[in-house]
């Protein structure tokens, strides 16, 4: 016997555990905050609105805004920063020229100065 999901069920699914259901009491506890959440224009402040029960703009000052993922600004729980760090931490000089992207060229170690007389 199938189960029988239809789309209304999917959706309300998908909301609440995404926590887009504005049902947050907590910002250190939002589950988006697992993986860390994406800041690109003030997305960040967007994402946290969508998921708190609050009508004022939330402060994300509990949190740490460092450039993880993807070479892009991410917030992150403080307690998970160290642990973070050494998992994104490039294994080599090859492996990190992908991660940064397209700064990766502008990123590479410049030639020596040549000094004249």
């Amino acid at each position: 016997m199938a189960l029988e999901i239809d789309r209304r069920q999917v959706m309300a699914y998908r909301i609440a555990v995404q926590q887009l259901d504005c049902s947050g009491t907590d910002l250190g506890k939002l589950a988006v905050l697992d993986l860390g959440l994406p800041d690109v224009n003030g997305t960040a402040q967007l994402a946290v609105s969508a998921r708190l029960a609050t009508d004022t703009p939330p402060d994300l000052s509990s949190l740490v805004r460092i450039w993880s993922f993807r070479g892009a600004p991410y917030y992150h729980r403080p307690a998970g920063i160290r642990k973070l760090a050494s998992e994104l931490w490039p294994l080599s000089e090859e492996d990190a020229q992908p991660r940064l992207g397209g700064s990766a060229s502008r990123s590479r170690p410049a030639a020596p100065p040549r000094w004249t007389r």
